[in-house]
């Protein structure tokens, strides 16, 4: 249970990392998508905490699925239906 709630936490503040290095980057020329923008936020250490701490929450997501019994996500056995 913990890692389930700690992959919540660096899913969250990752995606807040991300969202301030965004807004953070120099804005485009044109008035469109800016596909350098990705460029731009990649080069500031915000944007790459941020994937770092999905990359961590992703980890953190598989060890509490590993952990949980196997009644909470698996089908129910055929005995159970007795």
């Amino acid at each position: 249970m913990i890692c389930a709630f700690a992959s919540a936490i660096c899913y969250g503040t990752a995606s807040v990392f991300q969202a301030v290095a965004a807004r953070a980057a120099e804005p485009g020329t044109g008035g469109g998508v800016d596909v350098a923008l990705l460029w731009r936020a990649v080069r500031q250490w915000r944007y790459l905490a941020g994937l770092c701490l999905d990359g961590l929450g992703f980890v953190l997501q598989i060890v509490a699925c590993g952990r949980c019994p196997s009644t909470w996500w698996a089908r129910p056995s055929p005995r159970a239906w007795r």
